[in-house]
């Protein structure tokens, strides 16, 4: 059990720890691909604009130690520094003219091609190949700027891939971490958790003695006084204190052998039909009908006495605690699983999921004071079988007056 919780909180641990890095550098990554569109964006206004042409200082003067900046904050060097070519179209989407004159690698032929991909489309702007493109319409035509930014787009993808790296580099280094430190925070609930078992067990141990005596000495004074319901009384709370003393020391030598219990191939269908077969026996009497719906030859790897103990409980709780309707029970395969359910009336419940019932010694609020002879420890223990067979157990109800009670192994 403490296994299972120390393995959640490493599981929960690295999950919180890898969203907040992923969000993180998600963020910045979306935020530096976010500021090169904008830059590029902000030179190819620049660059569309009447007011790049920066006039030099007459011969002899000195220039400015501080040139004045241009379109949002960009320098004045940015129209002879960049490289771009421009398509121009009439209003009819034929193109006019076309200047690669401050680019080398792309031919007339080649710049054509590439604006003929984005002449007559909605966009405004966006990226063809390494080229981040803008059109502006001014008196009837158009002009398509098509910037290369190879550079910022590399610097962006490195950027990327280094960014991945060092956070898988760096989720690891914290799994593993977690995984260390997890052990020095489970040692004291780890020793504490054993501590609790070994009470369990040995008290389970002790009180057999003292409620052997009191069974015997209540038989013995049964024998000279006869019957007396005082006498019953002893002697049904003796029995129902010797079994759920008998089931809290069950499930503290499961979990305690629970790593070393050996499964093997059993047929499902089989060991049920045999746990099932002494209540047949007693249906009658209880008046009360089992309906039996059992699949042929269902197989899983498991332990048989559990599985065994597993439907006799079950049944055991069905007997005592249905009410108005007969006792459903069916096994059947679901893809890879074998699900055994076992439905019986009840008497007002909740209605969906009742898990809670699994809780030890949990007992409905109208089943309190009521002598049905539970503990509240018969569904704990199914559970626990279930889990060592790593499967599931699951109650509900779907009417308020009956509950289902389902097993998914």
């Amino acid at each position: 059990m403490i296994t299972k919780l120390r393995r959640k909180f490493i599981t929960a641990a690295i999950l919180v720890v890898t969203a907040v890095i992923v969000i993180i550098v998600g963020g910045i990554n979306v935020a530096n691909y976010t500021n090169m569109v904008n830059n590029s964006d902000t030179v190819i206004d620049v660059l569309l604009s009447s007011q790049t042409v920066v006039q030099k200082p007459p011969l002899g003067e000195r220039p400015s130690r501080n040139p004045t900046l241009s379109i949002g904050g960009v320098s004045v060097e940015t129209p002879y520094s960049s490289r771009y070519f421009k398509v121009k179209t009439d209003a009819s989407g034929k193109i006019t003219e076309v200047d690669c004159s401050k680019i080398v690698a792309i031919t007339e032929e080649r710049a054509i091609e590439l604006a003929k991909g984005v002449i007559g489309g909605n966009q405004s702007s966006g990226f063809v190949r390494i080229y981040r493109y803008k059109k502006s319409v001014s008196n009837g035509e158009t002009t398509y700027l098509f910037l290369d930014v190879s550079k910022d787009i590399e610097t962006v993808t490195d950027f990327a891939k280094y960014s991945v790296l060092f956070t898988l580099i760096g989720i690891t280094a914290i799994s593993i971490f977690i995984i260390f430190i997890s052990r020095v925070i489970f040692k004291p609930v780890q020793e504490s958790y054993e501590k609790q078992k070994r009470f369990i067990t040995d008290a389970g141990h002790e009180f057999n003695t003292p409620l052997s005596i009191i069974s015997a000495n209540a038989e013995l004074i049964g024998m000279d006084l006869g019957e007396n319901e005082w006498l019953d009384g002893i002697e049904n709370q003796v029995a129902k204190l010797s079994r759920l003393t008998k089931n809290l020391v069950y499930v503290a030598k499961m979990e305690e052998g629970e790593g070393s219990l050996k499964m093997q191939k059993i047929c499902y269908s089989d060991v049920l039909v045999q746990a099932i077969e002494p209540f047949l026996s007693i249906e009658e009497g209880a008046n009360k009908k089992i309906i039996l719906e059992v699949e042929p030859e269902i197989y899983v790897d498991g332990h048989e006495d559990m599985l065994n103990r597993m439907i006799t409980l079950l049944m055991d709780n069905a007997f005592k605690h249905s009410y108005g309707r007969d006792i459903k029970v069916t096994l059947k395969k679901e893809g890879k699983k074998a699900v055994l359910a076992i439905e019986n009336g009840c008497e007002e419940i909740a209605q969906g999921d009742l898990s809670i019932l699994f809780e030890r010694f949990y007992r409905p609020p109208k089943s309190r004071g009521k002598d049905a002879g539970g503990s509240g420890v018969g569904l704990s223990v199914v559970q626990t079988i279930a889990e060592m067979h790593k499967g599931k157990a699951h109650a509900f109800s779907a009417d308020g007056k009956s509950i289902v009670i389902k097993i998914v192994i």
